[in-house]
């Protein structure tokens, strides 16, 4: 899920602020005025973490909560698992089977592919230009969304907190059994909660996102599930192979990209 939503230019993602939940017994700390520095050293920590390594993967689950029709009050819940590699230097592959269909993604640094494995179709299309933006000219110019794209950038801290991003720490908690600390952020259009392993590597184990600007104010989950910071990835795993029987299509030919319900942001994985 992306942190940032996209208009004219994606904007950075707001994180939540709820004044009237109870933890342990205590009440959540008060929306914030700025972005306090005991969430601000957290998340530089986590995202030169993540800078630091030249190529990686990553393992996560999705799940989108968003209005069942353009019109309608109703929420239908879509999910999707998701995995992820990158190498900095050379390109970006990714996977992804859910509700809305499974597809693989290629990127070589000048090309992009996409291939749906139930149609078993797929199109290509001139991306030229860094690794480091080409998910930012992905959903520009193809309308193709990533959602952890915020997190694989070379500053994540950056990426996740323009300027006018508020934040404070709600506490420690368990996600999947382990210790994570738990933050609450917000920008001018999204609520948005992160938590952080506590020990070992600072990396995200969850993201939660709430488009409060979109209808229907959708929401997404992220539940990161590994990530491998020193994962040996070449050129063959940035290289398209059409499948047996596989039909080329325009990019934009229906049926082959993934449909967007709405501007959610998760997909703004």
């Amino acid at each position: 899920m992306q942190v940032r939503r996209r208009r004219d230019r994606l904007r950075p993602l707001e994180a939540m602020a709820t004044l009237a939940l109870m933890v342990g017994g205590a009440a959540l700390p008060a929306r914030a005025q700025g972005l306090d520095p005991a969430v601000a050293e957290p998340l530089r920590r986590m995202s030169a973490t993540l800078a630091a390594a030249p190529s990686l993967t990553v393992r996560l689950t999705q799940l989108r909560e968003v209005p069942a029709a353009p019109d309608s009050d109703q929420m239908v819940s879509l999910g999707a698992t998701i995995a992820v590699g990158l190498k900095r230097d050379s390109g970006v592959a990714a996977l992804v089977g859910g509700d809305r269909g499974s597809y693989r993604l290629w990127y070589d640094g000048s090309t992009a592919t996409l291939l749906s494995l139930t149609a078993n179709a797929y199109a290509r299309a001139a991306l030229p230009g860094d690794v480091e933006g080409f998910l930012d000219r992905l959903e520009l110019r193809l309308g193709v969304q990533v959602p952890v794209r915020d997190l694989l950038a070379s500053d994540s801290f950056a990426a996740l907190t323009e300027p006018g991003t508020t934040g404070a720490r709600i506490g420690r908690t368990l996600v999947n059994g382990a210790p994570c600390d738990h933050f609450m952020l917000r920008n001018l259009e999204v609520d948005w909660q992160i938590w952080i392993a506590a020990s070992g590597q600072p990396l995200p184990c969850r993201l939660v996102a709430i488009d409060r600007k979109a209808p229907g104010a959708p929401r997404t989950v992220l539940e990161f599930q590994s990530w491998n910071l020193k994962a040996k990835l070449d050129v063959a795993d940035f290289t398209f192979v059409p499948p047996p029987g596989a039909t080329e299509l325009s990019w934009r030919e229906r049926g082959l990209a993934p449909s967007q319900p709405s501007q959610a942001p998760g997909a703004r994985p």
